[in-house]
């Protein structure tokens, strides 16, 4: 069984070297690190790591007594957040979306089965994760049920986080495979309770040579023109898209307990969304996206010709903005064909402005 588990003295989003294998304490984590660097950090934007999934905890040993979340009285408000289709706290099995042609007949899926009494056990059965909190985010293991992680974020509204997690689950038909959740609202606070994944972080993956394989690397490409394709689609029709999901160490490369082969999995789930049809918003995702497909194709030495395409595609869709004019497509395009960094608030990207 492979047990990765995130160093918490990271700086930067893409590690500066692949860790050795840890067999992670469930409640005193050890770190160890190799000392090779093989991922420069220095063009990565300084953006907090956010440990998605539980995926570097052992999952045999939970305690006999629960040691999570204190019990309080029952709020009945929350309860009533109208929560999306394939983002919900019961076992309806959602219809299938269809699956696009070009896309491998695998097609990933937004559903997962939760006990019958999930409510009861979040409310009963949290225990310490052993994943460390990060920013607003928690990480509990519910007892009884090591396939599964449950997370509690400050910054969970139900305003927000419905609308978030069904525009991540919406990359789904477009090939990302994207871990399943549940919101699960108790106490006044909304829990999401995802599937535990065992695998490795795709930014190390990257950096343990990984994507020399070329089901990998098809994989990756895969992702990322879903992602590319995904903002397509929504500058046409102003549809939401799920934001901060486009960096490396976002994704795993791993399986569940409900899927047993090793793929890349979008794991970092949203808690915002960017919409309403402002194409500014729209070309600086895929600025994002462009951004990491350069930092991808660097590193490995390979070119993602569908993510690629598909990014230049869509910024045959996007219109002159009031700040850059024409510059961010050109910038986006500078970007694919340099593998220069630039980022979306860069003054210099007036620079690429021709009208």
């Amino acid at each position: 069984m492979r047990e990765f588990f995130e160093a918490p003295d990271r700086q930067s989003p893409f590690m500066a070297g692949f860790p050795d294998t840890v067999f992670a304490d469930l409640f005193e984590p050890t770190i160890v690190r190799s000392e090779h660097d093989a991922y420069a950090a220095a063009d990565r934007p300084e953006v907090p790591i956010v440990p998605g999934d539980g995926r570097h905890i052992k999952p045999e040993a939970m305690p006999d007594e629960p040691a999570g979340v204190q019990d309080r009285p029952e709020q009945t408000d929350i309860s009533r957040v109208a929560v999306p289709p394939m983002v919900n706290a019961t076992n309806e099995q959602p219809q299938p979306a269809e699956t696009p042609g070009e896309y491998p007949p695998e097609q990933p899926s937004t559903y997962f089965e939760l006990p019958d009494n999930i409510t009861e056990l979040v409310r009963t059965a949290l225990s310490p994760s052993g994943i460390r909190e990060f920013g607003d985010t928690s990480f509990f293991s519910l007892r009884g049920h090591p396939d599964l992680i449950v997370r509690l974020g400050n910054n969970y509204t139900p305003e927000e986080l419905p609308v978030a997690l069904q525009a991540a689950n919406e990359l789904t038909g477009h090939g990302v495979h994207v871990l399943p959740s549940h919101i699960v609202p108790h106490d006044d606070e909304l829990y999401v309770v995802t599937q535990r994944v065992e695998g490795i972080a795709l930014d190390e993956a990257l950096a343990a040579g990984l994507a020399e394989d070329p089901g990998v690397f098809k994989q990756i490409d895969t992702t990322w023109k879903g992602l590319s394709d995904r903002v397509a689609e929504c500058l046409r029709t102003g549809g939401p898209i799920p934001l901060d999901i486009t960096d490396a160490f976002q994704y795993m490369y791993g399986a569940t307990a409900a899927d047993a082969i090793d793929r890349v999995r979008l794991v970092d789930l949203p808690v915002r969304y960017f919409a309403e049809g402002d194409a500014d918003g729209y070309e600086q995702i895929l600025l994002d996206i462009a951004n990491e497909i350069a930092l991808i194709e660097r590193h490995t030495g390979s070119r993602l010709e569908a993510a690629q395409t598909s990014v230049r595609r869509a910024l045959e869709l996007c219109r002159d903005s009031e700040e850059f004019g024409d510059g961010m497509p050109h910038a986006i395009r500078h970007v694919l064909e340099h593998h220069e960094i630039i980022r979306p608030t860069e003054p210099r990207i007036h620079d690429f402005r021709t009208r």
